[in-house]
């Protein structure tokens, strides 16, 4: 036997999982195809939900935070952008191929080992599951998919994928552009309208501009979009390199079955209306560790649906009430700035989406009747 438990990725789910089984004394491998630090497409903010995981675990000081934010510009297509100054806890930012090197490196001080191979495959044996690689065979009592939309754990076994949106994102260099810069040197820049059911993004970085777009659309209606957002800050999208993302959210209907389970992008559990998935990589890797400690995966799939896919669904709603009425969100912000107040709550886990939506909706209803 190889290990207690394999874990197939090392992004924050596989990682964090790592760190917290290896702290229990539990023989853990992680299996990630890629060199770290590696650059992953995301927009690397974390929620104070997110940052309260981490701080509860008393890693906090090893966690390489890139900026925190407190001021935010929320504007409709090219149109009346709303300035915002957050009084409460910041937006802290990271670079994903910091961030999760930083957690490996927690996982392995804590005895976890890593070895960097590509799975092909993984089958259930005589009481034991067996992960071929590129470097030969591995066996363990347990196997965990941390490996992201397209899960070979999943697809091993397979399982329906869920719903996903798709994302484009690049880095923008701050030297090459210094007035763009300037303009975002400490805001976050959010923008509505380009496409249905998305949004456009700006995070400042140290060393530059995280700039996204995020939809339901895909392919080339999604590319134009995001090729004409670059355009209109003022970016040469032929110089930059872009990548392409899924975001799989909303939850798989299956995410675990015998001797193995899913977590974070696996699992399909990023949140619709925003997007996030760091916090909901961390949050399962946390319910998934104590399901193995006690050796009952079984428990994993109801503790996710008695606490993450319920704000999961509502988050849905959310989105699909923005989708339809993006004009009338902002018009309602523009008009009552204490809606963002309340966002910011939701977005850091002290309010749930359910009383955000029963807040919005009469707002949104009164404002199209008028």
């Amino acid at each position: 036997m190889d290990a207690q438990v394999i874990i197939v990725g090392g992004g924050p789910a596989g990682a964090w999982l790592a760190y917290q089984l290896a702290r229990m004394g539990v023989e853990t491998l992680v299996l990630e195809k890629h060199a770290l630090p590696r650059y992953k497409a995301c927009g690397g903010a974390l929620s104070l939900k997110a940052v309260n995981c981490l701080k509860a675990k008393d890693v906090w000081p090893h966690i390489p935070i890139d900026r925190e934010i407190s001021d935010f510009e929320f504007a409709y297509s090219r149109y009346s952008p709303i300035p915002f100054q957050y009084h409460g806890p910041p937006i802290r930012l990271v670079q994903r191929s910091q961030f999760d090197h930083a957690l490996l490196h927690l996982a392995s001080a804590a005895g976890a080992r890593l070895i960097q191979c590509r799975v092909h495959q993984v089958s259930r044996g005589n009481r034991v599951m067996m992960v071929e690689t590129n470097r030969g065979t591995f066996r363990a009592h347990y196997v965990v998919g941390a490996d992201g939309a397209g899960s070979i754990v999943a697809r091993s076994f397979k399982l329906n994928p869920g719903i996903s949106f798709s994302a484009f994102q690049a880095e923008v260099p701050v030297d090459e552009y210094p007035g763009l810069a300037e303009r975002f040197k400490d805001k976050i820049f959010l923008q509505w309208g380009r496409l249905p059911n998305g949004y456009g993004w700006v995070f400042p970085k140290r060393t530059g501009l995280s700039v996204g777009l995020g939809s339901r659309s895909s392919g080339p209606v999604l590319w134009g979009a995001f090729t004409s957002f670059l355009t209109e800050l003022g970016v040469d999208w032929k110089r930059i390199e872009v990548h392409g993302h899924r975001i799989p959210v909303g939850g798989r209907l299956v995410v675990s079955g015998e001797r193995f389970l899913l977590l974070g992008d696996a699992a399909y559990l990023a949140e619709p209306f925003t997007g996030e998935g760091i916090y909901y990589a961390l949050r399962s890797a946390e319910l998934a560790a104590s399901c193995l400690v006690k050796g009952r995966i079984g428990r994993y799939s109801s503790l996710l649906r008695d606490e993450i896919y319920p704000e999961l669904n509502w988050a849905m709603k959310m989105e699909q009430l923005f989708g339809r009425w993006p004009a009338l969100f902002h018009h309602l912000v523009k008009r009552n700035p204490d809606i963002i107040e309340h966002f910011f709550a939701f977005i850091h886990g002290q309010a749930s989406f359910h009383s955000f939506y029963r807040n919005i909706l009469p707002q949104l209803i009164n404002i199209r009747g008028s």
